[in-house]
């Protein structure tokens, strides 16, 4: 039974509660573990008083912990309020919105304005409100002025009083909007259609148990809506007219299978609306015209095939494809094709290449305008806009054309139009962040809204005249606290780390001009470059997602302290392309990203932007960027003062073998299936946290979040985690040095915090990590790399028969845990 902490009755002793070991024996693919900690895996832990009395007395015991921090967590949850406010306004140039209230945490800033002409759609979120507010102006597209400001739904009132808001969709004659939002917080989401004109909500359109997809067809009396997939029942996409009960809703499209999903898109040129079936792998599209959707039956563009993944655009009278196969052939990075409309069938038979496959560049999306394409590319750890013009017409192939690249990247030719001018943005930024959305694209005026941050940056949104290669500010983001914030006192840099050198069985050596990127910021003045800066160096590295440098105020409470803020884009994204995540960061390459974020930490030390003593890690994301940060701290724990993990996938191996029906088909793509296959399963073992904490090391300070609503990451892998750590910890009596005892503090969210409260709750989650890294490193010293504290393990053979040269982790043990 696991016992309170003295703590909870004198602050001034505080031992950790002990879990319990209970032995139990687990056998797989013929090898015999001990697991002393199964007992804490529970789907629901409320339901078990033992588990649930145990995650209460640690989260106990963090209180007690934390305490020495209180003051400061305090202090830093008041400079992250200060920060906040919330007023618009919008003149005949560029609009400047201030930062909103902390219900947009990640983003300081509001949606960027919506524009269909002849209005500009936009939301506000003001101080003393909860949701969010619709608004309108007129727009005049000849000089750029707008109208009187129109407040078209609060979100607030109790009318359309909701917990969470998911979707908008304004019709094309700009008299209805319908909207979905949570009213009940059980995960249920209902469709409403406001009418503008009369102020009211359609009492007989209201539609239950719906997605966030929907599309309005060209007669703005007809809107396409998703049901959603379950297990018991496929999901559908149906035809709604206003005004009509939705008894009489059309079927228009049905999914048969269950892990498939259902959605619903117009084309960039509203000519067609696209229905998207898509499976883990693969995925097919259909098309009906917006302007008869009541009589025309969807016809698919190509059926399922294997692992093929494409998207579909209409651009003139051609459809615009991206796609991640030629016929058999991958094209990992994605490769543009067209198909005229005209054609008798649009299978990849009849797909012919626009632009030859780029294996240094990621087209990530693609934005068809009347006369020009725009290309959304990553490559090197940037982000980038490729633009093509005079493509309207079908290119004749082939023909031999330089093909413009960003640097560093090798001379490439290949086949392209010859009549495309081919070209990038300019964006002089050193790190930063570029993010595009298809709403508000203007198709017919050839005018490209971008939205551009950095580290310093605050959001701003151009409008890129394609024709005329121009581009003018239309929004842009002031802080509410300006005098507080001055970004010139502030540098941020990119730097590329070396690969390390890793010898392994399995482990492939991207090519040398690929680097690791990292991006940091920090305060000018206060970098002394000697190793004396406290850094925080922030990973993630999963599932193909790029980690970008994006502005965010939560950032001055530790810039102003003298740290250096780094972000370590390791193998795992997409960064460098999709190759840095599906060749290189992936199944039997995952060791990748662990290399990579010690040969990051290296490169800072290196460079004297901080020293190990004066490092902390954090993994912002649940489940495998906790792997890969505690997975670090095993192989290399000097290299970390500090680690914070969310949700961390740490007993990675058991979480695989033991629940696959729980697991998304994301996580099994990001590691593997160990259930039939030994390999991976071997592989897994060789870098699973929870097998792999040293006893005779010294770990970093620590401290854990769990949340038992978590699925990436399960709560009990955390809390097996830290009670495995604990006894490690309780077997080695030289670690319990009074001058320097080891924190390791695990917080479990047991009770899910509905609605806005949860993001103000982030925000206070945010400030004690902040409060625990900066308490932590001020007290820090130097250490020796040898002696009693660490042991200097020899190389030995990993489980599948490699070796490794510079990262050795210790060998897998069949001992109790």
């Amino acid at each position: 039974m696991a016992f309170p902490s003295p703590a909870l009755t004198n602050p001034d002793h505080l031992d950790p509660p002990i879990a319990e070991r209970v032995p139990q024996m687990c056998a797989y693919h013929g090898h015999s573990y001990v697991d002393c900690y199964r007992w804490l895996q529970e789907d629901d832990p409320t339901a078990n008083p033992k588990v649930a009395a145990y995650l209460e007395s640690e989260n106990m015991y963090a209180d007690a912990a934390l305490q020495a921090t209180r003051d400061l967590r305090n202090q830093i949850y008041s400079e992250f309020l200060a920060s906040y406010g919330a007023t618009t306004h919008i003149s005949s140039g560029a609009t400047k919105t201030r930062a909103p209230t902390p219900s947009m945490l990640d983003e300081a800033v509001n949606t960027v304005p919506i524009h269909r002409s002849p209005y500009v759609y936009y939301w506000k979120i003001v101080p003393g409100k909860v949701q969010r507010m619709f608004y309108r102006r007129r727009h005049t597209p000849t000089d750029g002025s707008v109208g009187r400001e129109e407040l078209l739904i609060d979100f607030n009132d109790p009318v359309h009083a909701c917990i969470t808001f998911q979707a908008a969709e304004v019709s094309p004659d700009h008299q209805w909007v319908a909207y979905v939002i949570d009213t009940a917080n059980n995960g249920k989401l209902s469709l409403y259609f406001y009418h503008i004109a009369s102020r009211q909500v359609s009492p007989r359109d209201v539609v239950h148990n719906v997605t966030p997809s929907i599309c309005w067809a060209n007669d703005s009396q007809t809107l396409l809506y998703c049901t959603p997939t379950l297990p018991n029942r496929p999901g559908q996409v149906y035809r709604h007219a206003l005004n009509t009960s939705i008894h009489h809703d059309a079927l228009v499209l049905e999914n048969q299978r269950a892990d498939l999903t259902l959605t619903v898109r117009p084309s960039a040129s509203r000519q067609y609306i696209f229905v998207d079936l898509v499976e883990p792998y693969r995925n097919e599209t259909y098309f009906v015209p917006a302007d008869n959707v009541t009589r025309a039956k969807p016809t698919v563009i190509q059926p399922f095939a294997h692992r093929l993944r494409y998207f579909v655009e209409h651009q003139g009278p051609n459809w615009v494809i991206l796609a991640n196969r030629s016929l058999h052939e991958p094209r990992i990075n994605g490769q543009l094709f067209f198909c005229p409309v005209s054609a008798p069938t649009y299978t990849r038979d009849h797909w012919t290449p626009l632009l030859p496959y780029n294996p240094y560049a990621l087209i990530q999306n693609i934005y068809p305008f009347a006369n020009h394409l725009v290309l959304f590319e990553r490559t090197h750890g940037k982000p980038q806009l490729r633009v093509l013009s005079s493509i309207s017409a079908p290119p004749a192939l082939p023909a031999a054309t330089l093909v413009l690249l960003p640097l560093y990247t090798p001379s490439y030719t290949g086949t392209v139009t010859p009549t495309a001018t081919n070209y990038c943005l300019g964006i002089t930024e050193g790190a930063y962040t570029l993010s595009v959305t298809s709403v508000g694209q203007s198709y017919h005026s050839n005018c490209f809204r971008y939205t551009l941050s950095s580290f310093l940056i605050p959001p701003k949104t151009y409008e890129y005249d394609l024709d005329n290669q121009q581009r003018r500010l239309i929004h842009q983001v002031e802080l509410a606290n300006s005098d507080g914030f001055d970004p010139h006192s502030y540098s941020q840099e990119k730097l590329y780390a070396d690969l390390p050198t890793v010898r392994d069985t399995f482990h492939l050596r991207p090519p040398r001009y690929l680097k690791i990127p990292v991006s940091l910021v920090y305060r000018t003045e206060l970098l002394r470059q000697d190793g004396t800066n406290p850094a925080l160096i922030l990973v993630h590295g999963c599932h193909g997602d790029s980690y970008d440098p994006k502005f965010k105020l939560q950032w001055k409470s530790l810039l102003d302290r003298g740290f250096v803020v780094a972000i370590a884009h390791v193998r795992g994204g997409s960064e460098n392309g999709r190759t840095w995540y599906e060749v290189y960061g992936k199944l039997l390459q995952k060791k990748s990203g662990i290399y990579d974020l010690l040969a990051v930490t290296n490169l800072l030390t290196k460079r004297r932007y901080t020293s190990f003593h004066k490092t902390a890690v954090m993994a912002p994301q649940e489940g495998a960027s906790g792997t890969l940060v505690a997975a670090a701290m095993n192989l290399k724990p000097y290299m970390f003062r500090v680690a914070v993990l969310q949700s961390p996938a740490v007993d990675l191996l058991n979480a695989l073998m033991t629940s696959p029906a729980t697991l998304s088909h994301d996580v099994r793509d990001e590691f593997g299936d160990p259930t039939t296959d030994t390999t991976i399963f071997k592989y897994i073992h060789s870098y699973s946290p929870y097998h792999h904490i040293a006893p005779h090391t010294r770990m970093p300070h620590v401290l854990v979040y769990a949340d038992t609503k978590a699925r990436k990451g399960r709560y009990w892998e955390a809390a097996k985690w830290v009670a495995q750590a604990r006894a490690v910890r309780l077997h080695n009596p030289e670690f319990h040095e009074t001058d320097d005892e080891r924190s390791l503090v695990l917080v479990t969210q047991l009770n899910p915090i509905p609605g806005q409260a949860s993001k103000y709750a982030a925000l206070q989650q945010l400030a004690t990590s902040f409060a625990f890294i900066i308490h932590k490193l001020e007290s820090s010293q130097p250490e020796p790399r040898n002696g009693s504290t660490f042991f200097v393990k020899p190389k030995k053979e990993m489980p599948n028969g490699s070796r490794e040269i510079l990262f050795d982790p210790p060998r897998p043990s069949t001992s109790s845990r």
